[in-house]
């Protein structure tokens, strides 16, 4: 039995060498990020502007206006990218990128998984619920004397942002219960029958997917680059071949750290943050391999 304090410093170094490995899948896009500091900067200016006209009473059009301007900005945002499903986190986890040079033209082979965590949508979410309150303030201070004006405008606004609210709390919590019981009842649960998953892993035919005889298990279709040797010369088969077996082989690298953090971590308590921690942890790998399996 392990005393508390190697407990502790194994639970420590398992999470540092498991974010260590994490964290080179997780790539920025430079303009989702830029977007998303830009949006903060007008949130913060019309949350400073609304207090400064709340608690010191400046009655000023000017700021009642720029409040209203800067709030419209992001409501509109959040309802568009709701509606049409723009949303999305300004990383993504990069599992291979690879160019192959054929004879007529430049191919190339990358997955990228989109990746949003919980406390991302929470923000946006509770960001956008503080900008209503803005707006609705300072609307109803514009139109308190024309009630029908006012009727309207709420109207507009409960038109325009209850879908967006409700679409977003539903991709909080949206899942495919099914193949995520599929996956954890076959791979994930019997983790310490599957150390060997990806070794006894092989291409089908034209490397349109990866088979797991033992388990009866096959990758998702377009994960590997296929492989039509009538419409290929040998040398470009050769190299699609090559890339190919470097992204099996990333998997293969994957699973086995995965393997190895559920191993360890069955053998150590840790405490409620390091619980969570461990927690997203396993949802990033899960996040990956149920990206790769057609379960």
């Amino acid at each position: 039995m392990k005393n508390k304090k190697q407990n502790k410093n194994d639970s420590i170094d398992l999470l540092k060498k498991q974010n260590k490995i994490i964290n080179k899948f997780f790539k920025t896009n430079r303009f989702g990020l830029a977007t998303f500091i830009f949006d903060q900067v007008v949130f913060a200016t019309a949350f400073i502007l609304f207090i400064l006209n709340l608690v010191l009473k400046i009655s000023s059009p000017e700021v009642s206006y720029s409040i209203l301007a800067l709030s419209a900005y992001l409501l509109f945002k959040f309802t568009y990218i709701n509606w049409f499903a723009k949303n999305k986190f300004f990383q993504c986890i990069t599992i291979f990128d690879y160019s192959v040079k054929l004879s007529n033209q430049k191919f190339r082979a990358k997955r990228s998984i989109e990746f949003t965590p919980i406390w991302f949508w929470v923000y946006i979410i509770g960001s956008n619920f503080i900008t209503v309150i803005f707006i609705n303030y300072e609307l109803s201070s514009f139109l308190s004397e024309k009630p029908v004006m006012s009727a309207i405008g709420d109207a507009m606004l409960n038109a325009m942002l209850l879908p967006s609210f409700l679409n977003s709390f539903q991709k909080l919590a949206k899942s495919d219960k099914q193949v995520e019981s599929n996956y954890t009842n076959l791979v994930k649960d019997q983790y310490f029958s599957n150390e060997s998953l990806f070794k006894d892993a092989k291409l089908s035919d034209n490397n349109l997917n990866a088979v797991f005889s033992k388990n009866d298990l096959v990758s998702k279709n377009g994960l590997f680059i296929f492989t039509n040797k009538k419409d290929l010369t040998e040398k470009e088969t050769t190299e699609i071949k090559k890339i190919n077996e470097k992204i099996l082989a990333t998997y293969t690298e994957i699973w086995a750290n995965y393997y190895d953090l559920l191993e360890t971590s069955a053998s150590i308590e840790f405490s409620k943050s390091k619980a969570k921690k461990l927690f997203w942890l396993e949802r990033i790998y899960d996040h990956i391999f149920l990206d790769f399996f057609n379960i």
